[in-house]
């Protein structure tokens, strides 16, 4: 995953399974904003023109490798044009800060990998752990050589 963030022949891959695209904004309201009030959330929406074969849904969460710490969510996908919601990495501020949202004409690429934390697999239950992995011995059953030990 990250050397799909870091290498754009990897992150080509991704495009051609349709996990990514890239593609020029055609459109930007980077004044938009959600819900009212305190709960007041700023999230600008870009219109993005793409040639690649996207097989991503509405509501799915994407990621920049141009803009590593933002992230939007795709809202409507039409005839080769993908509306996006930025939701991360636009400043704290009640406007975004300059640059945090693209511009038409900007070339931008989008994917489903995010290079968030990602948290280690699951260890198995102790009992299911082997001995060689610090799991519960064996119970020990004597054997017919460990009586000829004890009376040699």
């Amino acid at each position: 995953m990250q050397r799909a963030y870091d290498d754009p022949l990897v992150m080509a891959e991704y495009r051609l399974t349709g996990e990514a695209f890239s593609g020029t904004v055609t459109g930007a309201d980077p004044e938009h904003s959600e819900g009212e009030g305190r709960s007041r959330k700023l999230r600008p929406l870009i219109t993005v023109r793409t040639e690649d074969p996207v097989r991503l849904a509405p509501g799915t969460t994407v990621g920049s490798p141009d803009r590593r710490g933002h992230a939007a969510e795709i809202v409507e996908i039409a005839d080769g044009e993908i509306t996006l919601k930025i939701t991360k990495g636009m400043g704290r501020g009640k406007t975004p800060a300059p640059g945090a949202v693209p511009e038409p004409g900007e070339r931008v690429s989008y994917t489903s990998l995010t290079d968030d934390f990602q948290s280690s697999a699951a260890l198995p239950d102790p009992e299911r752990t082997p001995w060689t992995h610090g799991g519960p011995p064996e119970e020990y059953v004597p054997s017919d050589d460990d009586a000829q030990e004890e009376w040699s």
